[in-house]
């Protein structure tokens, strides 16, 4: 497979789609792509020829962090329709699901097939009432082992600690999820309905209303409220800081990252320093090996937390890389018979050319010894 297309947005953004980007230029990877031999093109979504062949392509693709995540949804169907047209996206497309995206990236986890990526244990919900009801069927069962507190509960989306609490009570747990999951919506489908529930007018409206149809022996109407998606994970107590690793081919960046006395969150916190190699850095490099590898994309960033004994996956994306990283570090690490650091600098630019290069010639070295990719790797 040496045909590689490249989408922008309709802005020709690659590597995000809401500023004007710290990322990749796209003529830098054109140029990168061309000298490794490939045969590469380059064009907006909405310039996408559907009368190609795409079943011999490897698609790299833009996303979008515009504000309620409507024109990532575009992509989105884009990227649906090259799938089922043959294309081989770049990441797949469950990686492009799961960007941003807490609840998919949850339920990614729990098909993992390494146990030592499953170690937090989430479960997620749609609703208030959703929770509730799981708690009561938990307490019922005699299954209470979710119910310790203090716990993490996590919005779906959100990045750099934003949409993250730590909860202390059942109490804190069911106020924060009625202040926090609420969705005060009006769009061009429902322009009433969806917010009839989260608006005092229109709700004393609807109960007038309900009283009326009683009266007349109608059938009452309840309208439900509009929420969050949100995740509940256990809470790893006493860790002072974690790890983001950027995996791209055989290059690892690490940095670590302080929390702060009054805030449990490593990304909200701003405090991070590049280690040294040392006995705790192998672990986690080992660890982001595995995670890499299990991920199974050209290019990974790894949220990892080491509690003293053992490694934490705690979230992972695939997409949206800015330069910012690479810029800061003096060098990556690699591992040949084991891991040692490699003084230098590097763009963006060229770790993502090689890091897609390494990742379709493995594949490709894969296909020609045992003739189909596992099903893992076809996901």
């Amino acid at each position: 497979m040496n045909k590689l297309l490249i989408l922008t947005d309709d802005n020709h953004f690659f590597s995000d789609s809401y500023k004007i980007p710290d990322g990749m230029n796209v003529d830098t990877l054109i140029k990168l792509f061309s000298a490794k031999g490939y045969d590469i093109q380059s064009y907006t979504i909405t310039e996408i020829d559907w009368s190609a062949d795409f079943s011999d392509t490897a698609v790299l693709y833009p996303y979008s962090k515009l504000s309620g995540l409507f024109y990532k949804g575009y992509i989105e169907d884009i990227l649906l329709r090259l799938h089922y047209k043959g294309a081989r996206l770049l990441p797949d497309f469950l990686c492009f699901r799961a960007h941003q995206n807490k609840i998919f990236m949850e339920l990614m986890r729990q098909d993992f097939k390494h146990q030592e990526l499953k170690t937090i244990n989430s479960v997620c919900f749609g609703s208030l009432q959703g929770m509730l009801n799981y708690f009561d069927t938990a307490k019922q069962t005699g299954n209470s082992s979710l119910m310790k507190f203090p716990m993490v509960l996590k919005l779906s989306v959100g990045s750099r600690g934003r949409g993250v609490f730590k909860i202390h009570s059942m109490e804190h747990l069911i106020k924060t999820v009625n202040k926090m999951t609420v969705v005060y919506l009006r769009d061009f489908q429902s322009f009433f309905y969806r917010n009839i529930a989260n608006n005092k007018t229109a709700r004393v409206t609807q109960i007038i209303k309900n009283i009326a149809r009683k009266i007349a022996g109608a059938q009452q109407v309840r309208y439900l409220i509009i929420s969050h998606k949100f995740v509940l994970q256990p809470y790893i107590a006493d860790l002072p800081g974690d790890y983001s690793v950027w995996v791209l081919g055989r290059k690892f960046y690490v940095k670590y990252r302080s929390n702060t006395v009054s805030d449990f969150r490593f990304s909200a916190s701003g405090i991070s320093s590049f280690p040294e190699l040392n006995d705790e850095v192998v672990k986690i490099l080992d660890f982001a090996e595995l995670a890499y590898e299990e991920i199974n994309s050209p290019a990974v960033c790894l949220d990892i937390a080491y509690d003293g004994r053992i490694c934490h996956l705690i979230e992972f994306q695939c997409l949206s890389f800015s330069s910012n990283h690479i810029i800061s570090s003096n060098g990556w690490f690699i591992k040949d018979t084991q891991w040692s650091f490699n003084d230098g600098k590097s763009t963006l630019e060229e770790d993502f050319a090689n890091a897609v290069d390494y990742y379709l010639r493995n594949h490709q070295a894969y296909i020609a010894v045992c003739g189909v990719l596992p099903k893992a790797e076809c996901r």
